[in-house]
């Protein structure tokens, strides 16, 4: 069962990684700094969806 939801989650990634490709070869017009940033922004919202899923939200941003 581990396997089928590791290889979904790796065809998810590669379609993820695909779409986002295409998004930003069609935009020639959008300076690199803001195609930086949006690509970032859109990936901070997975990353935190994962630490609130596993309950580290709290644990997660702490330092020594």
């Amino acid at each position: 069962m581990r396997v089928l939801k590791g290889i979904a989650l790796k065809v998810l990634a590669t379609i993820t990684f695909i779409a986002m490709g295409s998004l930003i070869k069609t935009i020639d017009h959008v300076p690199i700094v803001e195609i930086v940033f949006a690509r970032n922004a859109f990936a901070l919202i997975p990353i935190l969806l994962v630490i609130a899923f596993r309950r580290q939200f709290s644990t997660a941003f702490k330092t020594q």
